[in-house]
């Protein structure tokens, strides 16, 4: 097997090693699952000290090729299946009324069907759920608060949470008023204040294609009109389909 590698080559020792286990992948000898042999089996095999087989395997590992497991070796790793990359949408030429209400209604009717999965929803909790955990918090925070941790607190959020978060800016070098911050029942909330401030009845917001379909209801909620930015796959928002949106005067 020593034969395999070619010490008068250029190439690094390490890297023959890493080819040679590359193309036993490719060739089916190796498969996922597979142990490869031992760091110091392997050098005696092929006739190279036993850095050089741990410098390839962790390349190897880097690579997310192998993985290590404490006490057992290392494992072929199984590569997950790439994907086409999807095409880019076109810029669309007009903003729009949302009209999706009726729609979303219809989707959320089937959320309860134990028959159906609802993928457009995240639900983590259906995966791991923390019924006991959550309790266990809940009376926890009720012996504590008592009667506060059923009450109502300020509009704008709990006074020491503000606080906290203001001397927190002030590690970044912001001052921040605690009065000056807001704390929202989640991030849709958020936009819809946001949107009622900065904008009115007619007005073109622009928003993600696709995005979280909440924020679609919102905008027609507010009677708002909306164009859709493309999402590239691999960098997010077209800055440049962003940039001509604009700059467009819509009317």
């Amino acid at each position: 097997m020593s034969q395999v590698l070619n010490k008068q080559s250029e190439k690094y020792l390490y890297q023959q090693v890493i080819d040679m286990i590359k193309k036993m992948q490719q060739s089916g000898t190796l498969r996922v699952g597979d142990k490869l042999p031992s760091l110091r089996k392997f050098s005696q095999q092929l006739d190279v000290s036993i850095p050089t087989v741990k410098l390839a395997y962790m390349e190897l590992e880097r690579q997310n090729l192998i993985i290590a497991r404490p006490k057992s070796g290392y494992f072929i790793k199984h590569q997950p299946t790439i994907l086409a990359v999807p095409k880019r949408c076109r810029l669309t030429k007009d903003p729009i009324m949302v009209d999706r209400q009726h729609f979303i209604e219809h989707i959320f009717s089937a959320i309860d069907n134990p028959k159906m999965v609802a993928l457009g929803i995240s639900t983590p909790t259906a995966a791991y759920p923390a019924e006991k955990a959550l309790a266990r918090i809940m009376r926890q925070v009720l012996s504590k608060a008592g009667a506060k941790a059923v009450s109502y607190a300020p509009m704008d959020g709990y006074p020491p949470l503000k606080r906290q978060l203001a001397m927190r800016y002030f590690d970044y070098g912001l001052q921040v008023d605690q009065s000056e911050i807001i704390i929202t029942n989640g991030a849709q909330e958020a936009i819809a204040i946001a949107l009622k401030c900065i904008a009115s009845p007619r007005d073109v917001i622009a928003i993600e294609s696709p995005c979280y379909f909440g924020i679609i209801e919102l905008i027609e909620s507010l009677g708002m009109m909306a164009v859709e930015i493309p999402l590239c796959p691999g960098d997010g928002i077209w800055f440049q389909d962003l940039e001509k949106s604009i700059k467009q005067e819509w009317h």
